[in-house]
């Protein structure tokens, strides 16, 4: 009797998102069932063919079949020497959600200018975020200014946020 291959999954990425705009790829699994190849030599070589499936079919089927999120794409400046954590909280009351981040230090664009910051680029998916504060590392609030203008709430739905990026400036 033949031997069949085991199942076998990986997860891949679509290659079609535009990153520039803020899309990232949501990521999706491509399986070769079990037995779908045989080999009459052995196991091994049945699981062979699996896998030469997988990696041959794997990427071109999360092209085709791999959603883009819709994300803000923050440009946070950090003039201190400290690392920061940067928090957005959504949701209903009992219910709520956080994502937080971590900003480091900035650092210098270039060698002669103290004053050229590069920014910690983060993505953070659309949605109304009820709250938004950075806190230091003894856990106090850090005051920033927001390009955009917001303020505590920030409302980055496509409804009323049509732009893909903005910047935050931590105030020394």
């Amino acid at each position: 009797m033949p031997y069949g291959n085991a199942q076998i999954s990986m997860t891949f990425k679509s290659n079609l998102c535009d990153k520039s705009e803020g899309y990232l790829p949501v990521p999706v699994t491509y399986t070769v069932p079990a037995y779908r190849y045989r080999s009459h030599e052995s196991q091994s070589e049945a699981n062979r063919m699996a896998f030469d499936d997988l990696i041959a079919n794997g990427q071109k089927y999360a092209d085709e079949h791999g959603q883009c999120e819709a994300n803000i794409m923050v440009s946070v400046y950090n003039p201190t020497q400290e690392t920061y954590t940067l928090h957005y909280i959504w949701g209903p009351q009992g219910n709520t959600k956080r994502i937080e981040f971590t900003i480091p230090p900035g650092e210098s664009g270039k060698a002669d200018d103290s004053n050229d910051l590069k920014p910690t680029l983060i993505y953070v998916p659309r949605n109304l975020y009820k709250t938004v504060f950075i806190l230091n590392s003894d856990g106090d609030e850090v005051p920033f200014k927001a390009e955009s203008g917001y303020d505590f709430t920030f409302d980055y739905t496509d409804e009323y946020y049509e732009s893909h990026t903005d910047a935050y400036f931590i105030l020394q």
